[in-house]
């Protein structure tokens, strides 16, 4: 019994370590409809799209538009015309998409999120996203990698 005992703990111990992102070798990318308001401060769905695809292309993560894990990006802009600025949220979601087997709806469940938020000016705004996009990405990647 107490050999028995010891098996299983050490099999939950070895079940625990492994990292929820291990083995992934793909991901797609989803940029989230941007708001009216992101227009007024020039920022651009492919913007985001392209800055998410060239961070994760620096990795050995590759992108598959078919692929069952899926970055999730949410920008929400909101226009500060009285000084001529935008406040921008940039949050990050890795999901994985799952097919309940009756209805055949799909669903997602959320692994890893995290968020940046900063307010700058119309003109420099765009920059802010890119830059917002390639850095929470990279953390995303980080943590990839310490799985993989």
């Amino acid at each position: 019994m107490r050999n028995l005992m010891i098996a299983v703990l050490f099999c939950f111990s070895a079940s625990a370590n492994a990292g929820v992102f291990a083995g992934l070798r793909t991901v797609n990318i989803l940029v989230e409809e941007l708001p009216g308001e992101a227009k007024g401060c020039g920022i651009q769905k492919a913007d985001i799209e392209t800055a998410a695809a060239f961070t994760v292309s620096q990795s050995k993560l590759r992108i598959n538009e078919k692929a069952r894990w899926y970055l999730y990006y949410r920008v929400f802009v909101r226009s500060l015309a009285p000084i001529k600025g935008c406040a921008i949220y940039v949050g990050l979601q890795a999901r994985m998409r799952a097919i309940a087997e009756h209805n055949k709806a799909t669903e997602w469940a959320s692994f890893w999120d995290y968020s940046s938020f900063g307010v700058v000016s119309e003109s420099d705004a765009n920059k802010k996203i890119s830059d917002s996009v390639d850095g929470i990405t990279k953390a995303f990647l980080v943590e990839w990698s310490k799985d993989n």
